[in-house]
């Protein structure tokens, strides 16, 4: 053994994840679908508490925290060019979205307008920290801005009644006039199927969100007087519903993509 190498007294913490994901596995087979998904949340807090996931976290969020402190710097630079209000999608947390945008904010000033980001159903705690070390100081919810599920549920199964094969989703009239191709993609990433399978047992939820999605983002974006929107995605039900209203609304959108 080399001078100061104690592995061999270290703890195995990646053995206690193994055996945490084969109780996963194992409640998966016994319990089925159904109730593994209820127990879902409860398992994966405790995977969390594994030493090696929490160690890993840690780092991740250090590493996290002095990057997006350095993209703060990088994004303040540039001279002022929009007055007002501007969007800043925050649903889509990746850290190539986020050096996007950073420089997207350098090259138009950005930090000198009235930023307002919007996060979603995922990783909200995360994604509102970044907008914090970002000094963006208003941040709201995006599913806060949805209407009751019962005041769009009639719409729906209007809609539902009227499908027999997946291709009758791409005929759907939708409020706003939201392309039905991008409803289908929706639908299609959430089921992660070849194509949407109109027997799946969420698709009536699925439907619901699109509806509310769409009436959010019009709420939101009449809240203010935005100058401009800065876009993760143009495409899906939830990105698509604020890049088409927008659009609709004279807006201009600034989709910051890239192939990674």
């Amino acid at each position: 053994m080399l001078m100061g190498d104690d592995s061999t007294s270290r703890p195995n913490h990646n053995g206690s994840m193994k055996y945490i994901d084969a109780m996963h596995g194992r409640l998966r087979r016994v319990l089925g679908d159904f109730y593994y998904r209820r127990c879902h949340p409860i398992l994966t807090s405790f995977r969390r508490l594994a030493p090696a996931r929490m160690a890993r976290d840690w780092r991740v969020y250090w590493q996290r925290r002095e990057s997006e402190r350095l993209l703060a710097e990088v994004s303040i630079g540039g001279p002022a060019r929009i007055t007002g209000h501007v969007l800043v999608d925050g649903m889509w947390d990746n850290p190539h979205y986020w050096l996007r945008y950073s420089l997207v904010r350098a090259a138009l000033g950005l930090s000198h307008a009235k930023e307002v980001g919007v996060v979603g159903v995922n990783r909200k705690r995360q994604c509102r920290a970044s907008f914090r070390r970002l000094n963006v100081e208003t941040v709201v919810d995006f599913t806060e801005f949805f209407p009751p599920a019962d005041e769009v549920q009639g719409s729906v199964r209007r809609i539902m009644d009227t499908l027999r094969e997946p291709a009758d989703i791409l005929e759907c009239k939708l409020p706003f006039n939201f392309p039905a191709t991008f409803l289908y993609d929706g639908i299609l990433k959430r089921q992660r199927k070849a194509s949407v399978d109109l027997r799946h047992g969420r698709l009536e939820g699925y439907l619901i969100e699109a509806f509310q999605s769409l009436y959010a983002a019009d709420k939101i974006l009449k809240a203010w007087d935005f100058k401009l929107v800065v876009m993760s995605h143009a495409i899906h039900f939830v990105y698509g519903a604020l890049a088409w209203r927008a659009v609709q609304l004279n807006i201009p959108v600034v989709v910051a993509y890239g192939c990674y």
